[in-house]
């Protein structure tokens, strides 16, 4: 098993606070799905594989989607506000118009600065992934 601060869902399950990342794994499935559709607006972005990524556990790791380019260490911070979002949005329906509006501003702004590195990023690190 990789460490929590490189497993993709055991580092999101920590920032999300109040799960143990490696015994609570109880929304695991919800978490996954949340983390898959935000790894697919960033592939749409030029990040990661140019066929797409996806995890289905704890095994894939931050270096298995980004590699050591650390220029793209906002992409875990992007990935954990938009699974906050979605994960906080499914228990609190009242207050989903407001997590929303909040999620929009960072996201955007990290989409903006993520999607600058992009294409340089696809060129260089994926080049044999094609």
């Amino acid at each position: 098993m990789p460490e929590v601060k490189d497993s993709i869902l055991l580092s999101i399950k920590q920032m999300l606070g109040g799960l143990d990342p490696t015994y609570d794994s109880s929304f695991d499935t919800d978490i996954i799905i949340f983390i898959n559709s935000s790894l697919a607006t960033l592939t749409q972005l030029g990040i990661g594989p140019n066929d797409g990524f996806e995890i289905s556990n704890d095994q894939a790791t931050w270096q298995d989607f980004i590699g050591d380019d650390k220029r793209l260490n906002m992409v875990k911070t992007f990935v954990y506000l938009d699974v906050r979002c979605a994960f906080q949005g499914r228990f609190d329906q009242g207050g989903h118009q407001e997590a929303e509006e909040g999620r929009q501003r960072p996201l955007g702004e990290d989409q903006g600065a993520v999607g600058r590195h992009g294409p340089s990023f696809r060129q260089t690190h994926h080049q044999g992934h094609d």
